[in-house]
Formats: structure tokens, sequence, C-alpha cells
């Protein structure tokens, strides 16, 4: 019996398995734009035309959302105008109405969980004043995180030619939102909240009951749909059009790891949930780092230096040293086994802010540089001088006090220049003259020598 109940237990923990084991992502991602990232090194896990062109739809509110907590005060009360009606029957609304009176808090609430786009209109007019301003403000931000394809017209994400990104980028704003903006803790309580209830308003006296669209982290007591949830999800944001397809922009964590997923175009509503599954299931079971100063890496670099002093012991040839203390290499396991055995396919990059001049001190901070292995960037970290670099001499010598040796020493003088100067120029008129006097004396000399020749000459020949 024992053993019967010890090959049956074999057996589920292989039956359980299974599912992770055979899904291969190249071959099983039906959805046309994927970018799976790990948030804290950025490295890219699985990628499908990540850098591709793509509409996403109401994860634009992601900007928004972020936009409105660094700018905003959760507890401003905000009086919708116009703009809440300025969207078809056919737009994801909370229903608001002009003069009716929420909070920041309420109005972020209803925007990132059922997606209205009233109320992400009537933020873009409480933090800006009007939506073109906020939406210069979104493709700000999004230059400062090198979000380098995406161009927003919109806070809410409604479909427009001009109105683009891509899986790549939407991971990047992702990262910043959850991790590393200052208004990080709050996004991240936003984006994994299930429900959120507001009191009665001054237009609304029955206020509303909010309802999270994401199923990885809530499902609906009434749904028809099956649940999808996933224990380890902790949000982010769906978004859908007939154009941009079915959006879904996630995050899971597991173990200290923290996954972003962003898919673009599913082929339906429910295959965006159950691919996000499984490839964060993937994800974590194929993903892992290393500290990147095991592996040998080259720790120094070499970058020239100008208007280095003419003595410079290496002509302003300056080494740096990397700075990889901290530094992790996230990868898929297979990626790091590869890795390892050709570490010296790493190669490196080196960015300056403009020309490196002199002088230099030792320590100073000159550069960032990029280690890529196969195309993908493994980290990046600061580049420090090895030594200093004095500058070019030349112009006038300077005391320690900040006087001009050529000035008089005389203290009180008001003159700049001693008798010195005076006796220079007046030997150098005295040998410019003596050297006039020289060359005209031997050019007359030269005329009588040459006529007397030429005399002689011409007797001659008589």
């Amino acid at each position: 019996m024992k053993r019967l109940i010890c090959a049956l237990c074999a057996l589920l923990i292989l039956f359980a398995a299974l599912p992770v084991l055979a899904f291969s992502p190249d071959e099983d991602v039906n959805t046309q734009y994927v970018a799976l990232v790990e948030a804290n090194s950025g490295a890219l896990l699985f990628g499908k035309n990540q850098d591709d062109k793509a509409f996403p739809a109401s994860t634009t509110k992601i900007m928004t959302c972020i936009l409105a907590l660094e700018k905003g005060n959760l507890d401003d009360t905000v009086t919708c105008g116009n703009e809440v009606s300025a969207f078809g029957s056919h737009s994801s609304l909370m229903g608001l109405r002009p003069g009716e009176k929420l909070t920041l808090r309420d109005l972020i609430y209803g925007m990132m969980l059922i997606s209205g786009n009233d109320a992400a209109a009537a933020i873009a007019v409480h933090i800006a004043g009007s939506t073109d301003k906020f939406v210069d403000m979104m493709n700000s931000k999004a230059a400062s995180l090198n979000m380098t394809k995406t161009h927003f017209v919109s806070p809410e994400g409604r479909h427009n030619e001009d109105h683009y990104t891509t899986a790549a980028d939407m991971a990047k704003l992702a990262i910043y939102a959850m991790n590393t903006s200052p208004k990080s803790q709050d996004f991240r309580a936003i984006a994994n909240r299930k429900t959120y209830n507001i009191s009665p308003t001054n237009k609304n006296k029955n206020g509303y009951q909010l309802e999270s669209s994401n199923r990885l982290i809530y499902t609906k007591a009434d749904a028809e749909a099956a649940n999808v949830e996933y224990p380890y999800a902790v949000g982010i944001k769906t978004g859908e059009t007939n154009e941009a397809g079915y959006c879904l922009a996630s995050a899971a964590e597991k173990d200290g790891v923290t996954l972003i997923l962003v898919q673009y175009k599913s082929k339906d509503a429910d295959s965006r949930f159950t691919l996000a599954k499984q490839l964060f299931d993937w994800g974590f079971s194929h993903y892992t780092k290393i500290d990147a100063s095991s592996l040998n890496l080259p720790a120094t670099v070499e970058v020239s230096v100008k208007n280095c002093s003419f003595d410079d012991e290496t002509g302003g040839l300056l080494k740096l040293n990397v700075d990889m203390k901290g530094k992790e290499i996230a990868c898929l396991s297979e990626d790091l086994d590869r890795l390892k055995n050709n570490v010296s396919a790493v190669t490196t990059s080196i960015a300056t802010a403009g020309d490196i001049t002199a002088p230099v001190k030792e320590g100073d901070k000159l550069a960032t540089v990029t280690y890529k292995f196969e195309g993908k960037t493994l980290f990046t970290a600061d580049a420090y001088a090895s030594r200093s670099v004095e500058q070019m001499g030349g112009g006038v010598v300077q005391t320690p006090n900040g006087a001009s040796l050529m000035q008089d020493p005389v203290p009180g003088s008001t003159k700049t220049a001693g008798p010195w100067l005076f006796i220079v120029l007046v030997a150098a008129l005295i040998i410019l003259l003596v050297s006039l006097v020289n060359y005209l004396h031997h050019r007359k000399q030269t005329r009588r020598r040459k006529a007397h020749r030429v005399t002689y000459a011409y007797r001659g020949r008589r």
C-alpha cells in the first residue's frame, strides 16, 4: 500500500510539472507583441516583436497614473469638467458628470480598476490644466525613461495612429512605476487592488463600486469566464480596442524575483491571461542571476583625455576602473551557461558626458560602461579615473596667490610691467638698427664689385 501511495504521489507531481515543462515560448506564443523582463535588471527573458510599433490602448493609463501620483495629492478634491463628456457610448467609463466632485484617489482607482476614460481625462485636466498639456508631460516622461519608440496623444489610450508604443517600451514604464518611481509603493497598491468603493457624490447618490478588470488578480463573483487568477500576480493594467486587440501589462513576484510582462494584440480576451500564467511560470523556472564580479570580466577601460599636459606619462590615455560592486547579471539559465563558456565574447561600450578634458582628479566619475553578450545588455556600471591628469600649460604663469609673475612686485604699485620690459624693447630696437645698417653696407659693396667686373670684361673684347 505504501508503495502504491508513493507511486501515485510521484505521478501527481509529474503531471503537475508537465504543463510548465511542455510550454515553449518560441512555439506556443501566438500574441503578436510580447516582452517578458526581470524588473530589477531589465533583462529581457523572452521577446516577440518587442521593439515593433504597437497600439497600447488602456495600458496608456499606467503613465497617467504614475504622473498623477507624482504631481498630485491623493486627497485633493477634483471637480470634473466637460472633459468627462467627450467620450462615446463604446468607451469604458466610470459614468462621471460635469460638476461632480471626487478625490484624486477616487479618480485614479476608477481609471485603473475599471479603465474609466472619463476618469483619466478628469485627472489630466486637474494635474496639468488641459489634456494637451498633460500629454506633453506624458511624452516628456517617456523620453526621460528612454521610451524612444513611444508617442502619446491622450491620457486614456483611445485609438489614434499617432498614439503608439512597443512592448519593450511599456515594460520600461511598468518597471519604473512598480520599482523605481518615488511613488512606486502607492502605484503597487493601486495596481494590485481587487475592489474599491467610492462614497456617494454630489452627482451620484449611490457612489461607485469598482472591481478590477485584471483577472490575474481578481475574478468577479458573477463572472461567466473561468477563474484564471495567478497566486503571484501583483497587477497591472488591461486594455482593449479594435485596432490594438486585447492587451495586458502584468507583474508577478516569487521568491524575491519580480517579472514584468507586456502583451499586445492577443487573439482573444481569455488567452492573454492564460498566456501570462504560462510565461510567468516559465520565466520563474528558467531565470537565474549571478554576481558580475565572479566572471572575471575586464574591470578597466581606456579613454583619451584632451588638453592634458605635454609631459603626461601616457599622452592623455587614461584607464578607468569599473565599479562592479553589487552588479548582477540576470538572464535565462541556458544563456548563463553560454556566457560562462565564452566570457571573451563579452563586449563593452563607454558612454561619457561629452569629451573628457583635463584636469582630472583620481577617483572622478567619468563614464558608464555597458557590458553586452550576444547583443544583449548584461549590466551597466560607473567608471572612475585611476589617476590624476594635469592640464596643458600656457598663458601667464600664476603665483599661488593668483598674481602674475610679470606684474610689478612693488606693493601698492599700479603698473602692469616693470623696467625690464623697457630695457628689452630698447635692446631689440638697437639690434634691429644695427642689422639694417649692416645689410645696407653689405648691399653697397656688392653693387661696386659687380660694376667692376662688368667694365673689365667689356674692354677685353675690343
